[in-house]
C-alpha cells in the first residue's frame, strides 16, 4: 500500500509518498488506525495507465512533497493547487483520475476522503484496523510479510 504521509513517523514536516509496511511508519506505530479499502472495476488500459502514474510519482517522490498548506486551507473549503504536491485524498484521486476512472466531477485537488465513499464506482471491500488488514491480506502462513 502507499500513502501520502510522514516519511519519518516521528517528524511531521517531512512527508510525501511513503510505501506502507508493517514493521515501519503508520502501521508500526499507529496500528488501530482505522482504514476502509475500496474497489473498483476498471479495464486493463486504466489499471495500467494507475500503475504508471504511481510509478511515475515513486520515481519522482523527492520532487512530490506532502500539500501541509493545501491540507489546512482545505477544511476552509479553500482548494490552493500547489504543484507536484499531494496530501492523501488528493493523491489517490490523482492515480484513479489518472487512469480514467470517473468517480466525481471535482478536480483531485477537490476531492474530500468522502467523495470516494460517496460514489457508485467503489465498492467496500475491508473496513477495520491496518493491522487487521495486514495481518489478513498480507502475512503468509508461515509468518513472512507478503510485499507483493
Amino acid at each position: 500500500m502507499y500513502s501520502y504521509g510522514r516519511i519519518w513517523f516521528w517528524c511531521s514536516t517531512i512527508a510525501g509518498l511513503v510505501h506502507e509496511l508493517p514493521d515501519r511508519n503508520l502501521y508500526k506505530h499507529k496500528p488501530n488506525t482505522k482504514m476502509v479499502l475500496l474497489r473498483a472495476e476498471v479495464t486493463e488500459e486504466q489499471h495500467e495507465r494507475a500503475k504508471h502514474a504511481l510509478i511515475d510519482l515513486w520515481n519522482h517522490r523527492y520532487r512530490r512533497p506532502y500539500n501541509t498548506i493545501g491540507l489546512w486551507v482545505s477544511a476552509l473549503k479553500i482548494y490552493l493547487p500547489v504543484k507536484h504536491a499531494f496530501f492523501c485524498s488528493q493523491f489517490t484521486a490523482y492515480i484513479v483520475q489518472s487512469a480514467g476512472v470517473d468517480f466525481t466531477d471535482k478536480p483531485y485537488i477537490k476531492v474530500e476522503p468522502e467523495d470516494f465513499r460517496l460514489s457508485d464506482r467503489f465498492e467496500v471491500v475491508y473496513e477495520g484496523s491496518l493491522r487487521d488488514y495486514w495481518n489478513k491480506y498480507s502475512v503468509t502462513s508461515d509468518g513472512k510479510f507478503n510485499r507483493y
